[in-house]
């Protein structure tokens, strides 16, 4: 059950945005244009396989023309010569029947390579959409985290300003000045950290997208998700709609075509021309 469809299946979470973004990754993901081209030649393989049913009809048509030497004759006129034009038109028709299933073995060969192509296809579609959908959330929690450590660096200078009075006023020692620019300088630190690693979860989303990550951002919107509930008691046909599984078991039928095709190799063809 592979072939079923999935649908969008990102729009669970109503977020515009990501959809917006998971639209556009399945339109200019480069990954996917490389699997689906993939994909086109290995059906073309079986249009390649299926021809051997059929005669091969091989045409060489050439084209002569030539003139002999002119003479001059006793009454002293030139003859001009002679000239001919030669046509040779050889058709060859020959014709391997399948007696033995060669052929067919390797038509089957080819079909299951496609589909092996196509389930391929489905399986990068899906990593891509979800390595998507899991940098864009990450990037809303780093969001969410800046927000929060912006505030924290915000108090944190508020103590070292109040610690810093006391202390020019005679009331505080310097220990708590101290801690208190220490405990700013980390606060700092991990903001900081968080906008680069935001960073690079744009510009892995820029590259899924095929932008350049230089001309590519995603506004700032702090925000926490709750993620959907999984349901208790999956049935487990569900396992029979992954394509990775469905190109393993294609794999297998191809391997098994193969073995098909060698058992032909014991019997002599035999060509009819």
């Amino acid at each position: 059950q592979d072939a079923m469809l999935r649908g969008n299946w990102w729009e669970v979470f109503n977020d515009p945005e990501l959809n917006a973004l998971e639209e556009q990754l399945n339109i200019n993901n480069e990954n996917l244009k490389l699997y689906f081209q993939n994909y086109m030649a290995a059906r073309a393989q079986i249009a390649e396989a299926r021809a051997q049913y059929w005669p091969t009809v091989t045409a060489a048509p050439t084209w002569n023309r030539s003139k002999s030497s002119g003479t001059l004759s006793n009454s002293s006129q030139a003859n001009p010569g002679k000239i001919s034009t030669l046509w040779n038109t050889p058709i060859d028709v020959s014709w391997t029947p399948d007696f033995w299933g060669k052929i067919r073995n390797e038509v089957h060969e080819s079909q299951y390579a496609s589909q092996v192509s196509a389930a391929d296809l489905e399986v990068e579609k899906l990593t891509e959409q979800a390595s998507l959908a899991e940098y864009y959330f990450e990037i809303r929690g780093q969001d969410m985290l800046q927000q929060l450590l912006n505030d924290t660096v915000a108090a944190e200078q508020k103590s070292l300003d109040y610690n810093q009075a006391q202390y020019d006023t005679g009331v505080g020692d310097y220990i708590s000045v101290a801690e208190a620019k220490t405990t700013l300088e980390a606060a700092q630190s991990s903001a900081i950290n968080v906008g680069l690693l935001r960073a690079q979860y744009e510009h892995a989303i820029a590259m899924l997208l095929g932008k350049i990550p230089t001309d590519f951002s995603i506004p700032v919107k702090p925000m926490v998700y709750t993620p959907p509930a999984i349901p208790t008691g999956v049935p487990s046909q569900l396992v029979e709609r992954r394509p990775d599984i469905a190109a393993a078991e294609r794999t297998l039928a191809e391997a098994n075509a193969v073995i098909g095709i060698g058992y032909g190799a014991f019997f002599p063809p035999v060509t009819i021309s």
